[in-house]
């Protein structure tokens, strides 16, 4: 039952960030219609899908521990980084090595070097724009290496609270561009 309250704490905190904004910049669905950019949605996204993965690597270590006993920190860093039993979670976390890269070189935290220069301002929009795509895909109807889909569908039937963090990274993607007829 503790989970669950967790679970409606982590999304309605989630629900807040996304909400929030900086001053003198209006939000999405406001009365003057602004649109986040990309970038923008790309670092709201990021916040919720930071709490699901962290989720995910609880529930995965829970069931590891009640076969192999309690492990510490640093062993468990080891066992997401080599074990095959934590392999499907491989699919998320380099998504979020890649939405963080993304994030660090639009906001100029790294220098530019003749082998990767500064990305502008287009190209970051169109990488944050491929990472929600990815992301939608990977949460909802994508296939990834290492078991990813069948493992996360079953947290998704088994655990209300990855469902609400589930509802709450896909709420904070901006809708698809998709047109029905």
């Amino acid at each position: 039952m503790s989970e669950c309250r967790t679970a409606h704490a982590l999304v309605a905190s989630a629900r807040s960030r996304a909400k929030s904004r900086r001053p003198g910049k209006p939000i999405a669905g406001n009365r003057l219609n602004y649109t986040m950019t990309a970038h923008e949605s790309l670092t709201q996204v990021r916040r919720t899908l930071l709490d699901l993965h962290k989720a995910l690597i609880e529930r995965a270590r829970a069931s590891y521990e009640q076969g192999h006993g309690a492990v510490s920190p640093a062993e468990m860093l080891q066992l997401l980084i080599r074990d095959s039993t934590f392999s499907w979670l491989h699919p998320i976390s380099e998504l979020i090595v890649r939405v963080d890269e993304l994030i660090s070189n639009a906001n100029d935290r790294r220098r530019p070097t003749p082998s990767r220069p500064a990305m502008t301002p287009d190209q970051v929009s169109a990488e944050a724009h491929i990472l929600l795509i990815e992301t939608r895909e990977l949460l909802t109807v994508g296939d990834a290496p290492g078991g990813f889909r069948q493992q996360y569908d079953a947290l998704l039937r088994s655990d209300p609270a990855i469902v609400l963090m589930h509802r709450a990274v896909i709420s904070a993607l901006p809708p698809t561009d998709h047109k029905t007829h």
